[in-house]
Formats: structure tokens, C-alpha cells, sequence
């Protein structure tokens, strides 16, 4: 079971880097670490922006930071229950931070509410693998 999650989380680059930061260039990281800044701003300013909620995830997720990146994605759920790219997200960062019964629950939201036959799939095979 573990093999085939960790292949699963090896498709996804951004979630699979070891703990702490990605390897990257120190102009890359000073870029991210500014939208990083700018959005959080924008968060402040405009709690109800799930888009801007959605971004500052993706950016902490690319400087490896899952626990703030997990935050910005329930934020998201909050804002935009029906957003079923939201919850797969969400349930990313749940498997890699090892929350298990949080990333069960959170594909479970995902396949309950995406038209996205190939998305459907994908959340599909993580709680086959996920589920005792």
C-alpha cells in the first residue's frame, strides 16, 4: 500500500519534495517568497478571495511549506465548497503532511463533487490506497 502512495505522490512534484525546500535557484526562491508575501497581503485585504486563497497555497506548496499551503487550501474549501480542484489539493497536502483520515475525507469531498471524469479517477485511486 505504502509503494503505490508514494508513487501516486511522486506525480506531483510540488508535494513529493523532501521536508523543508524544494531545491531551487536563490533567484526562483526570492520571486516565490514575494508573490508569497504580495498574496498574503491581498488575503488580508480581501478574506473572501478564494482565487487569491487558492494561489498563496500554490506558492507555499512550491517553497515546501505544507502546513501554511494545507491552511490556504481549507481556507479555499471554506470560501468554494464545490470546488472539487480546491479539495484535491487539500487532500494532497493532507497525504503529504501524513493526516490521513483529513486526506480520506477531502478526496471523498473531491469525488463527490467534481465533473472531471479523469479527476474522479485519480481521487478514486488515492482512497483505494488510503483506506484500510
Amino acid at each position: 500500500m505504502k509503494p503505490l502512495l508514494l508513487s501516486l505522490l511522486l506525480c506531483v512534484p510540488a508535494l513529493s519534495a523532501p521536508a523543508g525546500a524544494p531545491k531551487m535557484s536563490p533567484e526562483e526562491r526570492a520571486r516565490l517568497e514575494a508573490a508569497r508575501d504580495r498574496l498574503a497581503e491581498a488575503v488580508r485585504a480581501l478574506p473572501e478571495d478564494a482565487a487569491s486563497w487558492r494561489k498563496l497555497g500554490q506558492v507555499h506548496q512550491a517553497l515546501g511549506a505544507a502546513v501554511p499551503a494545507r491552511d490556504a487550501f481549507l481556507q479555499v474549501t471554506r470560501l468554494d465548497p464545490a470546488d472539487a480542484g480546491a479539495w484535491s489539493l487539500l487532500a494532497l497536502t493532507h497525504e503529504k503532511l501524513e493526516e490521513l483520515p483529513q486526506a480520506i475525507a477531502a478526496w471523498e469531498a473531491c469525488a463527490a463533487r467534481t465533473k472531471d471524469p479523469e479527476l474522479a479517477a485519480v481521487a478514486r485511486k488515492h482512497l483505494q490506497v488510503l483506506r484500510p
